[in-house]
């Protein structure tokens, strides 16, 4: 029995940290709860405190691995278009749970990548392992 599973299972996100591979930055943000006169949100978001500047591992959706991410749907009517990111963080960020009901409140996350590009996301899941040594957060874009 290896007594020390506990210590090797707690630097498991330290380790692939190390590897060089977690070259982007993730800040999450939600809406400022400002409305407008018409009663719309203000489209202000303010940075959610302890979740700016996350090292993390950005991949295309896991989903697709057998396809490109970005895809394309054309319709007479409209065209949408709609990315999608599967991110691993670092380490685990509790505040980035179910249970925090962040697609309830429109959490956005602005990833950065390893040039200094910014692209804004849709926070559309989250979740973290058993042991709780990260958090894996799925993104989407659409635009029409």
């Amino acid at each position: 029995m290896n007594q020390n599973i506990l210590a090797d299972v707690d630097a498991v996100m330290t380790m692939a940290v190390a590897t060089g591979l977690f070259r982007s930055l993730m800040t999450v943000k939600a809406p400022d709860g400002t409305l407008g006169a018409g009663g719309a949100p203000s489209g202000t978001y303010v940075a959610v405190a302890g979740l700016s500047g996350i090292v993390c591992m950005d991949a295309p959706y896991y989903e697709q691995a057998y396809r490109v991410s970005g895809t394309e749907r054309k319709t007479p009517a409209e065209i949408l278009s709609e990315g999608e990111r599967h991110v691993l963080l670092d380490r685990y960020y509790p505040e980035l749970t179910p249970q925090t009901n962040w697609g309830d409140v429109g959490w956005i996350a602005e990833m950065t990548d390893r040039t200094g590009n910014v692209t804004v996301y849709d926070i559309t899941g989250a979740d973290a392992d058993s042991q709780q040594t990260q958090t894996r957060v799925t993104l989407c874009r659409a635009r029409v």
